[in-house]
């Protein structure tokens, strides 16, 4: 009986090692998707892609901090032409009520 178990034993171990390499060869040649080939190039794509979204997040804050710069010059601008206008005319500023429409 020992022997039996004994033999059992090794041609399981035979039989998972037969089905590792194949498992291994159809890593290695098959185009599917759970090939090495097909999960190499997806990480190959994924480091493109990281690539491209540091270089878009780069443009991205670059184009933010010029709006902000034009921003906070355009605020100064409107800043000084406003204390002019208080200045010299603050009369300019005042909002005018339009008059009620005519009743018919």
């Amino acid at each position: 009986m020992h022997i039996a178990l004994q033999e059992a034993h090794e041609e399981l171990q035979a039989l998972v090692i037969t089905k590792s390499v194949e498992e291994g060869r159809n890593l290695l040649t098959n185009a599917g998707p759970n090939s090495l080939a097909a999960e190499l190039q997806f990480e190959a794509m994924s480091q493109d892609d990281l690539g491209e979204r540091a270089h878009d997040d780069h443009k991205i804050r670059t184009a933010l901090k010029e709006a902000q710069e034009v921003n906070a010059q355009l605020r100064s601008y409107i800043d000084g032409i406003l204390l002019l206008i208080v200045d010299n005319c603050p009369r300019l500023l005042e909002i005018k009520t339009p008059p009620p429409p005519p009743a018919h």
